[in-house]
């Protein structure tokens, strides 16, 4: 499928912005939307019809894409409130304290025992989701 549409002109000035019902018309699916694309298409004024498909067409992805943002932003605070319960664990272990040897050391993996380190911490994160060598 081929979308075709007329170059628009945004040369002319509006000398009024659309009223409120007109807009809830453009952003509305199925029949009032259809009803609406109908009429303005039966108005013999193509560039007119091409806005009409236009602008519905950008009105639905902008919406798609509201949807995922929203989505992402509600993994992303599952994924603070998971750091946070984790923090607060390791807190509650003290394990800082622990470790208090390793502070000011950012590049300490060259210091860490071979032990497997690398493939363990590269792996945790599926270990957690369920990934490989991670409960099923």
């Amino acid at each position: 499928m081929v979308s075709l549409y007329l170059p628009s002109d945004y040369s002319q000035h509006p000398t009024t912005t659309l009223l409120q019902w007109f807009v809830e018309l453009l952003q509305t699916k199925r029949g009032p939307y259809h009803t609406l694309a109908k009429v303005v298409h039966g108005l013999k004024h193509p560039a007119a019809y091409a806005e009409v498909k236009q602008y519905s067409c950008h009105h639905q992805q902008q919406a798609e894409l509201k949807v995922n943002r929203w989505a992402i932003v509600a993994e992303i605070e599952q994924e603070d409130e998971a750091l946070s319960g984790i923090k607060h664990c390791m807190e509650a272990y003290s394990l800082y304290e622990r470790l208090t040897h390793l502070k000011g050391h950012l590049n300490i993996h060259h210091e860490l025992p071979v032990r497997n380190y690398a493939l363990y911490h590269l792996n945790s994160c599926h270990h957690h989701r369920g990934g490989p060598g991670g409960p099923p």
